[in-house]
């Protein structure tokens, strides 16, 4: 089932799972284009004790949380980092990085 507005989509899956898939435009902060036309992204840090991105207290139930970057099929990932402990898988033009709780 999928829920949606103008900002997201919500897929729900059966055995409760969902997913939001945000279309959004980066604030010029967020992304920036060198001389040599490499693309940086970086989110500001957030007001909460300095996190980047989503922040909670507890496990509220979550037991995984994953980040998916898609960019188009002439770009390339070159590199990436994060504040947390978790995994990074890139398949072709996905970056995925995946934080258990």
């Amino acid at each position: 089932m999928i829920h949606d507005n103008n900002h997201w989509n919500r897929l729900l899956f059966d055995g409760g799972d969902y997913s939001y898939i945000i279309d959004d435009v980066f604030k010029d902060d967020e992304l920036t284009v060198d001389e040599n036309g490499i693309y940086t992204y970086k989110q500001p840090k957030k007001e909460y004790k300095g996190y980047y991105g989503l922040c909670w207290l507890g496990s509220n139930g979550f037991s995984e949380l994953a980040y998916v970057w898609i960019i188009p099929e002439e770009f390339e990932f070159i590199s990436y980092d994060v504040n947390r402990d978790g995994e990074w898988v890139k398949v072709a033009t996905l970056c995925l990085f995946l934080e258990i709780m």
